[in-house]
């Protein structure tokens, strides 16, 4: 019993003193995400969608032993799912890339903690950047301000005019010189 759940030693051990010749990277990744859900590391669904984004490299080294992967084909790899990748084939998201090579690097270190490998290939590549936009909404001090130079017919998203105008009445007073401020402070 581990955590209150039945664990079955056995299973959870069966990689320690792995005695094939040969242990693959999709082997690894198996048998890493089958004892983080038995030992309860992970909530499931955890270690299920680990494994999803660990397996994404299984087309570029899936069937390799994990002693011979190299750096290298794990920038080529990240490379070609960024270009290809995903079920349309239009090339995989940073995000999803950064997740994909940080299972993969968890997959290899415990490897290394079991003695099934003695290296990370994962570690000699850095995780790709994320690319995504950050979102900026205005403070309501600058939308107060950009109401008052705006026109009556101004919205800002609101279902009418009326009610924008009910919400920043009090900036309609406020002077041009203000707003003009801000205009050159957002896009200046």
């Amino acid at each position: 019993m581990f955590n209150g759940v039945s664990v079955n030693i056995k299973e959870v051990t069966m990689y320690e003193g792995f005695d094939s010749k040969v242990l693959c990277y999709r082997e690894l990744v198996r048998g890493w995400v089958r004892e983080r859900e038995l030992l309860g590391e992970v909530q499931p669904y955890t270690a299920r969608k680990a494994a999803q984004k660990a397996s994404l490299f299984e087309t570029a080294f899936g069937d390799d032993d994990v002693r011979l992967i190299e750096s290298h084909q794990v920038v080529d790899a990240l490379i070609d799912l960024a270009r290809n990748g995903g079920h349309k084939r239009k090339g995989l998201s940073s995000t999803t890339l950064r997740a994909a090579h940080l299972a993969g690097a968890q997959a290899f270190a415990w490897a290394i903690a079991k003695g099934l490998a003695e290296r990370n290939p994962f570690e000699g590549v850095r995780r790709p950047r994320d690319e995504r936009r950050q979102v900026r909404f205005l403070l309501p001090a600058q939308a107060s301000l950009l109401v008052a130079k705006a026109t009556d017919q101004t919205r800002l998203g609101h279902s009418s005019a009326e009610v924008t105008m009910s919400i920043y009445a009090h900036a309609i007073p406020q002077s041009d010189s203000m707003a003009a401020a801000l205009d050159s402070e957002l896009f200046g």
